[in-house]
């Protein structure tokens, strides 16, 4: 059973557990282990939290913490009858197989999202939804990503923002298509404000899997099950390097007022970047490949040649 996060605590804890998996396995490294691409192995440790890297774990808890901060003003317009909504969109537009390249990009997600809810109020975050396997009829497909987006939304009515979720229902499938492209949850209270921000600024922290079930005996109905879990090392290895090229401040966006919460946010992760720029501008150098101290064995030949 995976455990829900609900408080910083729990969000610290999950997080750290599988930075601690990830370096064990990567530590204890066999013949048939998934390898990790040496330039994500740096971006893991601490000291490089400051390039906030998807995977880094001091970085997740800093977006997380900076994130809770700053939407605390939100919570002023929560009340009776001033709800805030938790929107999630997951469009079947934005997958694509693990092995292949990305063929869109950040900024392209995040201005399909604008064309629906781009006048409202919201800070929203993007996710890579890992799916181990999917199946339709005979056919299983391995290793997916579903990129999609969590959102929280204030200052409108639940009417207006159905409205125009039911356009992106319309338009799109999710990629289990039993499940609606966009669903929208109200939250009532502050607390419940804080949990779902907790939740959207979450790393990979699960993985699923859908297919046709057995037929329901009664009926004869083929339901899809549709099974959730805790990825296993090697999974966070391969999305690791996926991911290799992802930083956390790229993956958040906001609209109306959300806006410059996301400012406030992106300054607070950025800042000890920029001080180590000032102070010590080795360390920027962390996250670049290993150069060579020595020509290439053929380039050492053709020096000689020249000679």
């Amino acid at each position: 059973m995976i455990e829900a996060i609900r408080s910083l605590e729990t969000f610290i804890h999950r997080h750290r557990e599988v930075d601690q998996r990830i370096k064990s396995y990567v530590r204890d490294s066999r013949k048939n282990y998934a390898k990790l691409d040496p330039s994500v192995e740096r971006l893991l440790d601490p000291k490089a939290a400051i390039f906030l890297h998807v995977y880094n774990a001091d970085a997740r808890i800093q977006f997380a913490t900076s994130l809770i901060k700053h939407t605390a003003e939100i919570v002023q317009f929560i009340g009776p009858g001033r709800p805030a909504y938790f929107v999630t969109l997951t469009p079947d537009i934005f997958c694509h197989l693990m092995q292949n390249q990305r063929p869109f990009t950040l900024q392209d997600m995040k201005k399909w999202v604008a064309q629906y809810l781009g006048d409202l109020n919201a800070v929203g975050v993007i996710e890579a939804g890992y799916y181990r396997r999917t199946r339709r009829g005979l056919a299983w497909i391995l290793e997916r990503i579903s990129w999609h987006f969590h959102l929280l939304v204030w200052g409108a009515s639940y009417y207006q923002i159905n409205q125009r979720l039911k356009a992106i229902r319309g338009q799109h499938q999710s990629l289990v298509v039993e499940i609606p492209s966009a669903a929208c949850k109200t939250v009532a209270s502050g607390e419940e404000f804080e949990e779902q921000a907790y939740y959207m600024s979450k790393g990979i922290l699960s993985s699923y899997s859908y297919g046709e079930g057995k037929p329901d005996p009664k009926t004869g109905e083929i339901r899809v099950v549709h099974k959730k879990r805790e990825p296993r090392t090697g999974e966070h290895i391969r999305m690791c390097n996926v991911l290799k090229d992802e930083y956390i401040d790229n993956l958040l966006f906001g609209f109306g007022d959300g806006e410059g919460i996301c400012k406030r946010v992106k300054r607070d992760l950025l800042s000890g970047y920029h001080k180590a720029k000032r102070e010590d501008p080795k360390l920027l150098k962390w996250n670049k490949p290993v150069q060579r101290s020595h020509p290439a064995p053929m380039m050492r030949k053709r020096i000689r040649n020249r000679r």
